[in-house]
C-alpha cells in the first residue's frame, strides 16, 4: 500500500496541471486498483513512446478487471516494471509525464528554444527540438534546405544571417511557403516568421537588419480583385510593381523611380532653319514625350524624330522665328 500512496503524490501535480489546462487523463481505480489483464496490442498505431526501466517503445494499455483503463485510447502510457496481471504493473511518474506531453504539446518535444543550424548544403530545421533557428551564410553554397517534425498549430521563427561577404542564396524548405527572399546584403539578417497547419508553414511575417524599409518578394501573374475596400498589390513578370482594385483598375510603377520633367524649354535656337533642340535628359519611356509648338503637341515620327536627348524636325515643321516666334515646350518621364 506504501507503494500505491507515494506514486499518487508523485504524480499528483501532473494531475492537478493537467486539470487546470482542461487536459484529461484517467484517474480512476487502474492507478490503485486490483490485479491488471492484458487488454491492449502491441501494435497499437497511436501508442505514447515512453522508455522505461523495463520497456520502451510502443507500450500497450491494461486494464484492471472492471475495464477501466490507465489512459484514454487512443493514447497510450508506458509502464516501467511488472508484468500483465500483476499489482506491479502501476504507472511511473516519468509514464504519466509523457502522456501528459503528448496531451498538452509541451515537456521535451514541444520544439521550444534556439537552435543554430550549422551551414551545409542542405541545412535540416528540426522543429521537434526548436522553434526558433539561426542559420549564417558563408563559404558553403546552401542548394536546399528541409524543414522537418512541424507540428500543428506550431509557431517558427527563421534568423538567417549573411557573412561579412554577402550575396549568398537561402533556398527555403518547400514546405515554408510565401517567405520572401533572404536579404544579400553583407552581415544583413532576415528573419521569417511562420504558423503550421501540421503540413505546411505558411509565413507570416518577413523583416531585415537593414535600417531603411525594403520590400522584397517575388514576382507572379496578377491575383483576383480584391473585395471592396481593399487594394491588392504585387510584383508582375516584369518586375512592375502594381496594384488592382475590387473593379478590375490596376496601377504600378516601374522598378526604378520614376522622375518627371514638366514644361521643360528645350534647348536650341528658333531661326526658322535650326532643326536639332536638347532635352535635359534622355525621355525614358520615349513615347511619354509631349512636345508643344505654341500650344499644338507635335507628333513623334510626323513633326520630329527623337534620338536618346535630341528632338530633331523635319524641314516642313522647323520653328520659326518671323513675326511671334514659335515657342517649344517638352513634358517627359526620365
Amino acid at each position: 500500500m506504501t507503494k500505491r500512496v507515494s506514486l499518487i503524490l508523485a504524480i499528483s501535480p501532473i494531475l492537478l496541471l493537467a486539470a487546470a489546462t482542461g487536459v484529461r487523463i484517467a484517474t480512476e481505480a487502474p492507478i490503485v486498483g486490483g490485479p491488471f489483464t492484458n487488454s491492449g496490442t502491441i501494435g497499437c498505431p497511436t501508442c505514447v513512446t515512453g522508455p522505461s526501466a523495463s520497456q520502451s517503445g510502443q507500450i500497450p494499455t491494461y486494464a484492471d478487471t472492471s475495464g477501466r483503463r490507465l489512459g484514454e485510447t487512443p493514447i497510450m502510457m508506458a509502464t516501467s516494471v511488472g508484468t500483465p496481471g500483476s499489482d506491479a504493473m502501476l504507472p511511473t511518474e516519468k509514464a504519466v509525464r509523457t502522456l501528459f506531453d503528448s496531451l498538452s504539446g509541451g515537456g521535451s518535444n514541444s520544439g521550444g528554444g534556439l537552435c543554430t543550424v550549422t551551414l551545409s548544403a542542405t541545412p535540416v530545421f528540426d522543429a521537434s527540438k526548436c522553434s526558433t533557428f539561426t542559420l549564417t551564410l558563408g563559404a558553403i553554397s546552401v542548394t536546399g534546405s528541409t524543414l522537418i517534425n512541424v507540428k500543428p498549430g506550431s509557431s517558427l521563427t527563421f534568423f538567417i544571417t549573411q557573412d561579412p561577404v554577402g550575396g549568398h542564396p537561402m533556398p527555403w524548405p518547400p514546405n515554408l511557403q510565401h517567405a520572401c527572399m533572404v536579404d544579400p546584403a553583407p552581415t544583413v539578417t532576415t528573419v521569417v516568421t511562420g504558423t503550421s497547419d501540421g503540413t505546411i508553414v505558411f509565413a507570416t511575417n518577413c523583416s531585415t537588419s537593414q535600417p531603411s524599409t525594403v520590400i522584397t518578394g517575388p514576382t507572379r501573374s496578377q491575383p483576383p480583385n480584391p473585395p471592396p475596400g481593399y487594394l491588392t498589390c504585387w510584383f508582375d513578370v516584369s518586375s512592375t510593381f502594381k496594384c488592382v482594385d475590387s473593379n478590375g483598375q490596376t496601377s504600378g510603377s516601374s522598378g526604378s523611380s520614376a522622375r518627371y520633367a514638366d514644361a521643360e524649354v528645350p534647348e536650341g535656337v528658333i531661326d526658322g532653319t535650326n532643326a536639332t533642340f536638347h532635352l535635359a535628359h534622355p525621355p525614358a519611356p520615349a513615347a511619354s514625350l509631349i512636345l508643344n509648338r505654341n500650344g499644338l503637341t507635335m507628333k513623334a515620327g510626323f513633326d520630329f524624330t527623337l534620338t536618346g536627348a535630341d528632338i530633331t524636325f523635319v524641314p516642313d515643321a522647323i520653328p520659326k522665328a518671323t513675326g511671334a516666334p514659335d515657342t517649344l515646350v517638352a513634358w517627359y518621364r526620365y
